[in-house]
């Protein structure tokens, strides 16, 4: 658990909230460091005394040992400095800033008693420093603290502000002190505690010195439990259960910081996107008009593919003489690229190729985005600054720097996955253009042409001439044959290549609309995005730490219910 909270401690997160959760984290590792981790091994349970001055807090704690351990007093608090009693042979390296008084008492082999100072006076102690002081520094050090009342005193807010502080990091014991002269308000003082604490069983003991006392059922019951049925496995289990309310305590702060804050950082986030569609929207619409309007390219590469899938054929070879001189055409055209259309046209690989030759030569193969396109980023970047100061994330990438340069790569991007789905439209269409039905027509209506052309002089060559003394033609029926042949082959090309443009169109429009979804457009308001997702990934480790601890918190909770806690 410790580890993974130090981890939160070394993300780094721009958002403020995260970084106050990042801040109240430390404080709570520094406030534990030292003083619950290295003492979980310990077998002794340390038991702290909290209450306000003349609640018999030293008294009972010599009621419960059965000797004068440590100074009593009527009125004026008595103990100045946090007093540890411990057992002779008891390992109490790990405490600082403690009187430590050792007695040699078989109560005490599982036990160490801390007598900590009134938090309700503010007289100056040991060091110049006040009771309250003394007290914070004592009570983080304890398992169990026992809270000390009497009728008067039980309502006092000094010590209920003290409790509300330390309780999570401790079980607590609730004991009613004054028995012999004072009413029983144990059931007054339990609704007072019910909205906060669990108060387990609450004790009601008599005050006088140890040298008259006269001990009741409830002193022999704690003194029982503290120095007997609480050692041992069952302290170290105490201690861990502390710590892990603490860590809960922690956490909970965390989120509660994180959930407040959570609705303007996820408005932020719809905003981005809502930004990125709208720029995609106007960019795609513009090269899907220019793709049309350029698709006597897209028909030349078009055709190149289909004349290769149909191999050598009367219409096919017709079909390659087309292509090159579209290709001489195409080429001339693509030698000064002027929009992002004719770029992706190109093709993505003689695309990038060219890019990083001209990269080389620190020149950019990209045309301008338009005055339109850098309008609208500059009006994106103005809005965004607004959300990024309401979801407390700097706005340093906001900045026109940072939005330009990931336009630049967005642009890159847009233009390569498009010139590759351009590739994929042509590749899709030249097979449905291959179809044995489609081809076969146009192959015939050819072959019909070139079969009824060649018969006739075949004919008079080898039948009318030798057969029949008929004069051979001249060069002007094979000059008209020839016109005839390019007169009909026009024909045939124009309806091929009406019905490939016609397809090319509908296949553009449709492809469009993907467009707008390409993996490139993330590139856009990218580092914002970034800021922007961290808050998410800081509380899924929370919520993540959160679980494991409603985990332990159930093992936590079939400890002996005498004792008392904060509610959960």
């Amino acid at each position: 658990m410790e580890v993974q909270l130090q981890h939160l401690l070394t993300e780094p997160v721009q958002w403020l909230p995260a970084v106050k959760c990042q801040k109240r984290i430390r404080t709570f590792l520094e406030r534990t460091a030292g003083k619950l981790t290295p003492r979980l091994p310990m077998n002794q349970l340390a038991v702290a005394m909290l209450g306000g001055t003349g609640t018999g807090k030293s008294t009972l704690i010599n009621a419960i040992l059965g000797t004068t351990a440590v100074s009593e007093g009527k009125s004026r608090p008595t103990t100045h400095q946090p007093v540890l009693v411990c057992h002779t042979d008891a390992d109490v390296s790990a405490f600082g800033g403690f009187e430590v008084k050792r007695l040699n008492s078989p109560l005490l082999e599982g036990l160490i008693v801390i007598d900590c100072p009134d938090p309700d006076t503010a007289e100056e102690s040991t060091g110049n420093q006040t009771n309250t002081a003394l007290l914070r520094q004592a009570l983080p050090y304890c398992d169990v603290i026992i809270v000390t009342a009497t009728q008067q005193k039980y309502r006092s807010k000094c010590v209920l502000d003290e409790l509300a502080d330390a309780a999570p990091g401790a079980r607590l014991i609730f004991v009613q002190t004054h028995a012999d002269k004072d009413t029983d308000i144990r059931e007054d003082w339990r609704l007072l505690l019910q909205e906060r604490y669990e108060t387990g069983q609450m004790y009601f003991v008599d005050s006088h010195s140890v040298d008259s006392r006269s001990e009741n059922d409830d002193l022999l019951s704690l003194r029982q439990l503290l120095t007997k049925e609480l050692s041992g496995d069952i302290a170290r289990r105490i201690r861990q259960a502390n710590f892990y309310s603490l860590s809960e305590e922690t956490v909970a702060d965390c989120r509660n910081i994180l959930e407040t804050n959570r609705h303007s950082v996820q408005t932020l986030r719809d905003k981005i996107a809502a930004e990125r569609r709208r720029f995609a929207l106007q960019l795609t619409k513009k090269m899907q008009s220019e793709l049309v309007n350029s698709r006597q390219i897209l028909e030349t590469k078009l055709i190149a593919r289909i004349s290769v899938r149909w191999g050598y054929s009367p219409f096919s070879m017709l079909l390659r003489l087309y292509q090159k001189l579209g290709t001489i055409l195409s080429g001339a055209i693509l030698m000064r690229v002027r929009s992002p259309s004719q770029l992706a046209l190109w093709g993505t690989y003689e695309g990038v190729r060219q890019l990083r030759q001209r990269r080389k030569k620190k020149r950019s193969l990209l045309p301008p985005l338009s005055l339109d396109e850098m309008n609208q980023l500059k009006e994106s970047g103005l809005i965004l600054t607004g959300f990024a100061a309401d979801a407390q994330l700097p706005a340093a990438n906001c900045c026109a720097a940072v939005i330009n340069g990931e336009a630049e790569t967005m642009y890159a991007g847009v233009l390569a996955d498009i010139s590759s789905a351009v590739d994929e439209t042509v590749d899709r269409m030249a097979v449905q253009y291959s179809r044995r039905r489609f081809r076969w027509l146009y192959e015939t209506l050819l072959s019909a042409m070139l079969f009824f052309l060649l018969a006739r002089p075949a004919k008079n060559f080898f039948v009318d001439s030798f057969f029949f003394q008929t004069p051979m033609y001249g060069i002007d029926y094979y000059l008209i044959a020839l016109f005839w042949l390019a007169a009909w082959s026009a024909v045939l090309l124009f309806f091929f290549t009406f019905s490939l443009r016609k397809g090319i169109v509908q296949a553009i429009q449709e492809s469009a609309l993907d467009w707008v979804r390409l993996g490139a457009f993330d590139k856009l308001f990218s580092a914002l995005d970034r800021d922007a997702s961290e808050p998410a990934k800081f509380q899924s480790t929370l919520e993540s730490i959160q679980k494991q601890l409603i985990d332990i918190k159930t093992q936590a909770g079939k400890i002996d219910k005498r004792l008392g806690r904060v509610h959960n």
